[in-house]
């Protein structure tokens, strides 16, 4: 053998054993890497597929996996120090566990629990329909609850949610008052506990004269509330029959600025035109409402046909407050 073979057979084979030793120090390296592995459970035992495991530490997610049809999962990570596993399924409550990951293989068993069943209902009632005063029982806005005197309001929700287009139709909604027939019906023509109660008809707390009316019921786009008193008045209103009064509660200017406008379609060639129109100026100080009413109409008995336009115009100038 020559001198120049020899060292080339030793370099060569020191190249062969480095590079075998290095191949086993990184097999050796990965056999220690950290493993994770565990089982899911549901609440009776049973292995859970498809839960979403994941893995992580304070600041970033280090893996994330499903368990298989046997609940397993496994997951490898180099990482070593503190962190989290967290499980997660629909229909149960996220499970979580915190330890120190180290070198040493982990196997864990988790089970999981059902979730709790949390139900929020929200309930917009209108507010509408609940009454709280009424004037016409004592001439002063008093709570219904300390008015000495039987007084049934309907409110202005109720009148607009039965599109209330005659009085009467709304009496209805009362206990104790009944139409009546005017033999045209065409004005409002009722009786309260049984008395003939169409010539005590009141607007703000002042009577109107149903005579001088020309028979055409009372308009009801400028109303606000209706009402009813039960019993003998006299003692506020003067003469009256036994049974009772209605009051009617007109529509007043508001701070708010809005705008209504309603078209109406019946039966009988019955056509009706509403608008509200609230303006206030000066922050509230100077407001002014104009309602309009026009309706046109037949009826079912000849020779009968209502047609009639009417406006309301209502300012408020609001007193300075007391410096």
């Amino acid at each position: 053998m020559s001198r120049l073979a020899r060292p080339t057979i030793l370099f060569v084979s020191l190249l062969f054993f480095t590079s075998t030793a290095l191949n086993a120090q990184q097999t050796y390296a990965v056999a220690q890497s950290p493993g994770l592995t565990g089982t899911v459970l549901d609440p009776t035992g049973r292995a859970f597929a498809n839960a979403k495991v994941t893995l992580s530490t304070s600041d970033k997610v280090l893996a994330e996996t499903l368990t298989g049809s046997q609940g397993r999962f496994a997951i490898l990570t180099a990482y070593q120090g503190q962190a989290t596993l967290v499980v997660e399924a629909i229909g149960f409550s996220t499970l979580q566990r915190s330890f120190l990951l180290t070198h040493a293989p982990v196997d864990m068993e988790l089970t999981l629990s059902l979730a709790s069943i949390q139900q929020s209902v929200t309930v917009n009632e209108s507010p509408g329909y609940a009454a709280v005063d009424a004037a016409a029982g004592t001439k002063v806005d008093l709570p219904l609850m300390a008015t000495p005197i039987t007084v049934q309001v309907i409110p202005q929700q109720v009148l607009r949610d039965q599109q209330t287009v005659k009085l009467i139709d709304a009496l209805v909604n009362v206990s104790g008052v009944a139409p009546t027939n005017d033999a045209y019906n065409t004005s409002d023509s009722f009786s309260i506990r049984g008395y003939d109660a169409n010539s005590l008809l009141y607007q703000d707390g002042i009577r109107l004269d149903e005579n001088a009316d020309s028979g055409f019921s009372q308009g009801m786009a400028n109303v606000e509330q209706v009402e009813i008193v039960k019993g003998p008045a006299s003692v506020l209103y003067g003469q009256g029959e036994p049974g009772g009064l209605v009051n009617i509660t007109t529509k007043k200017p508001q701070p708010d600025r809005f705008g209504h406008f309603e078209q109406q379609f019946g039966g009988h060639s019955f056509f009706r035109t509403v608008g509200d129109l609230n303006l206030p100026f000066d922050s509230a100080h100077l407001m002014t409402r104009l309602v309009f009413d026009g309706l046109n109409a037949g009826s079912f008995r000849n020779f009968i046909h209502t047609n009639e336009a009417r406006f309301f115009s209502l300012d408020h100038l609001a007193s300075e407050p007391n410096s």
